[in-house]
């Protein structure tokens, strides 16, 4: 595997943790039965959260806001 190839796999693995990350929380807060209000609450203070984290954790808030934001408009 040439050095340019494994970078590519480290970046996919990122992005599959990443959305594997976003899957269990999201179990997590279904499982809790959060009312939408409840998720948007949830989704706002985890914005806040990512303003003083590092870049990862702050992407993973981010995501994970969106994801229950998502939510909020399927349910």
């Amino acid at each position: 595997m040439t050095k340019e190839d494994r970078i590519v796999a480290l970046e996919r693995e990122i992005i599959y943790l990443r959305k594997a990350a976003v899957k269990v929380v999201l179990s997590l807060v279904e499982g809790a039965i959060m009312s939408p209000k409840e998720r948007e609450v949830l989704a706002r203070s985890l914005e806040l959260d990512a303003k003083d984290a590092d870049e990862e954790t702050a992407r993973l808030y981010s995501l994970i806001a969106s994801a229950l934001r998502n939510c909020n408009e399927n349910a």
